[in-house]
């Protein structure tokens, strides 16, 4: 099944070393990364890991830096962003200090589109 994974971030270098691998394993056709207004090295980070686990070419590197609504709306303008280029119908929304279960993930993405 191809699926589409949108992961905004915001300064998570530390966390990008443990979620992003766990995003790997779950193989999505497409990870699109978008960092928000990252002053740290988020985007060298997710640049290693994304080589490491030779994902590289099928992850879209996202960088916004213009304004947008207040603050608190800002995650869900970033996450909009992701679903606008998304290129398949499937779309898993993570965040970046979220490490999934791709037993659980995997589990749940076999009943999509199935009765019952």
């Amino acid at each position: 099944m191809k699926f589409s994974v949108i992961v905004p971030i915001h300064n998570e270098e530390k966390f990008l070393i443990y979620s992003l691998p766990s995003i790997f394993r779950l193989h999505p056709d497409e990870v699109i990364l978008l960092f928000d207004r990252c002053t740290d090295r988020s985007i060298e980070v997710a640049r290693k890991v994304s080589e490491k686990f030779n994902y590289l070419s099928k992850t879209k590197f996202i960088i916004l830096n213009e304004p947008s609504p207040e603050w608190m709306c800002r995650v869900a303008y970033v996450s909009r962003y992701g679903f606008r280029i998304a290129k398949n119908e499937i779309i898993l929304k993570t965040d970046a200090d979220v490490i999934l279960d791709d037993k659980a993930i995997t589990r749940a993405l076999s009943f999509i589109g199935k009765r019952g």
